[in-house]
């Protein structure tokens, strides 16, 4: 990344912090959640200084900027605290799957005091998880996009030489096109997630036979990519739905997703 930028000139903070994200920061966070609760202060240490480097490079921040304030004008969490998330992450993620051989590793004891199982459970002690349910996590095969054929499509690019879209109003019609195809809904929802510069934000728009309209939007966060904005905007449509009295109802649920699509289905 020095080769990049200096403090006083290159690329863009966020074509900089983009690259470190999809490039550099998956080398250390790989396996961290199970690694990183063995590491010493100053392995730890070591990988820290080596994040405030990148953050540097992407925030155009002095030397002298003191680490937090550095970190939280480049929008990255201090190793420490990825190392937390990362080992509750995956001790939860363990938990919930029955019959596996990660499953039985969550059961241990835990006692060696540098594990990821130890440090886990201390979390999970500190944020009293323990004394929530945890519902099982259903594992399904996946089924190959080419097999797929429960969902209206609308394909947006021609054929022949070269993949092309197509024009903007062009789209339009084919859209309402599909959208005059689908059954009379009682309720008609329209979803949409996008993400800029890191920062993600999802809408919802649900509109009924009688009139009424619901505007919902909903922030997704920061470190997030489009794929997780678009599912946070079905899932919140759904769970508005689900609140209100529909049973019975025909619904329509339209997305520009469709693995998002996919996967509700599933």
């Amino acid at each position: 990344m020095l080769a990049l930028a200096g403090t006083e000139w290159g690329s863009m903070a966020s074509t900089l912090r983009a690259l470190y994200l999809t490039y550099a920061l998956p080398v250390v966070t790989y396996a961290l959640g199970v690694y990183g609760p063995t590491l010493g202060k100053e392995e730890i240490k070591d990988l820290q200084v080596m994040h405030n480097i990148a953050a540097r490079c992407i925030t155009g921040c002095k030397r002298t900027t003191p680490v937090e304030s550095l970190l939280r004008v480049a929008r990255l969490w201090p190793i420490e605290d990825m190392i937390g998330y990362e080992t509750s992450t995956w001790y939860e993620r363990f938990q919930r799957m029955e019959g596996t051989s990660g499953h039985q590793a969550a059961q241990g004891e835990g006692k060696e005091e540098r594990s990821w199982l130890h440090e886990a459970r201390k979390r999970e002690k500190s944020l009293k998880m323990e004394q929530h349910p945890r519902a099982p996590l259903h594992r399904k095969a996946a089924i190959p996009p080419w097999e797929w054929n429960t969902l209206e499509r609308l394909d947006i690019v021609t054929e022949g030489e070269g993949v092309k879209r197509l024009e903007v109003a062009k789209q339009k019609t084919a859209a309402l096109e599909v959208v005059a195809k689908l059954p009379k809904a009682d309720i008609t929802v329209y979803t949409d997630g996008s993400v800029e510069e890191g920062k993600g934000g999802a809408g919802v728009v649900i509109e009924r036979t009688e009139g009424a309209t619901t505007e919902i939007s909903a922030g997704v966060g920061d470190l997030c990519d489009s794929f997780q904005a678009e599912m946070c905007a079905i899932n919140t449509a759904l769970a508005r739905l689900v609140k209100e009295d529909t049973q019975g109802m025909q619904i329509n649920l339209l997305t520009d997703s469709g693995v998002s699509a996919e996967i509700k289905t599933r």
